[in-house]
């Protein structure tokens, strides 16, 4: 579908083509000269390269010539500057989506690495709980040998020496 910003620059283009053909037929007709002669007068002069290879040789084709000119490089860079800001917003709006992918592509690689290391964090956690689970039943056993060795060099004691070693 043609949006309002299309049509822009579809008449930027139209005008353009328009103005030079219109300087081709003036020149066509006012100077004599070929309709390729008066084509390729009409974009050089436009585009402001004047080779200078052909020139008006009449006084009304001068005058014609310099107005054509003043009004039609004005005109030009006109279009040119709509045709180029069209652009630009184009290729803006084209780098923004591709950068909008890319960053929800990466949005998506740091999810993926967020939820790995949660998985992992949460098995390290579990691990952790039971390594700590083992260290209290292994001090509850040390402090139940120790308490149980106690009694039993107090026992040994006693039954060697008639009398308690500890206490």
């Amino acid at each position: 579908m043609v949006t309002r910003k299309d049509w822009k620059v579809i008449n930027a283009l139209t005008i353009v083509l328009l103005w030079i053909f219109i300087g081709t037929f003036i020149f066509w007709n006012l100077e004599n000269w070929t309709f390729i002669d008066s084509f390729y007068f009409s974009v050089s002069s436009l585009t402001t390269v004047g080779y200078g290879d052909l020139t008006p040789s009449t006084q009304l084709g001068k005058l014609i010539a310099a107005l054509y000119i003043l009004f039609g490089v004005g005109i030009v860079l006109a279009s040119l500057g709509v045709i180029g800001k069209d652009f630009l917003n184009r290729e803006e709006s084209r780098l923004k989506r591709s950068y909008s992918r890319q960053s929800q592509v990466k949005g998506e690689e740091v999810s993926s690495e967020i939820e790995s290391v949660k998985k992992i964090l949460r098995k390290n956690t579990r691990e952790l709980k039971e390594i700590s689970d083992q260290r209290n039943k292994l001090s509850s056993f040390i402090e139940t040998i120790q308490g149980a060795s106690e009694s039993y060099i107090d026992t040994i004691f006693s039954i060697s020496f008639g009398g308690s070693c500890l206490g």
